[in-house]
């Protein structure tokens, strides 16, 4: 008998059911886009790396142009959310720039379009945040970045 009562249930229960639903599936989606989005990262990367190295990795050619060590760790905010611990392979020689991630860069360009356009529509440097944080998760920018990314207004 419970098990019947359990199945019966009005337009409250169902509505209280369909939202625990609807919140699961997008957190779910959000967070499995984000690791796509960091093994598409770290692939092209390798991929980079590979064609200026001439060789895959552990394998041993003898003319090579340079040769790989290791990587290092750095985090990318982008606007589906923070990419923590993304793998950046180094060279040997010399620092090396990405196509797909430059140096330095610590948010996605589009980012940094955003909370642009968001100060150019009155929200102030404080408040962004507190616009952002909802749509990308809680670690997002700070006011002195917002202030740092619209110095281009300033021109």
């Amino acid at each position: 008998m419970d098990k019947v009562a359990e199945l019966e249930f009005g337009d409250k229960d169902l509505e209280k059911r369909w939202s625990s639903v609807k919140e699961d599936f997008w957190g779910d989606l959000k967070s499995q886009t984000v690791i796509a989005l960091k093994r598409l990262l770290e692939t092209s990367m390798e991929i980079e790396i590979q064609d200026l190295v001439g060789a895959e990795r552990w394998k041993h050619i003898a003319p090579r142009p340079t040769f790989r060590n290791g990587h290092y760790f750095r985090n990318l905010l982008t606007t589906m959310g923070l990419i923590t611990l993304l793998k950046v392979p180094r060279l040997r020689e010399g620092k090396k720039g990405f196509k797909v991630l430059p140096r330095y860069v610590q948010r996605a360009p589009d980012v940094d379009k955003g909370v642009l356009e968001m100060f150019l529509a009155g929200v102030s440097t404080r408040r962004v945040q507190e616009v952002l944080a909802p749509w990308m998760g809680k670690p997002t920018v700070s006011a002195g970045t917002v202030s740092r990314i619209t110095k281009v207004l300033d021109e």
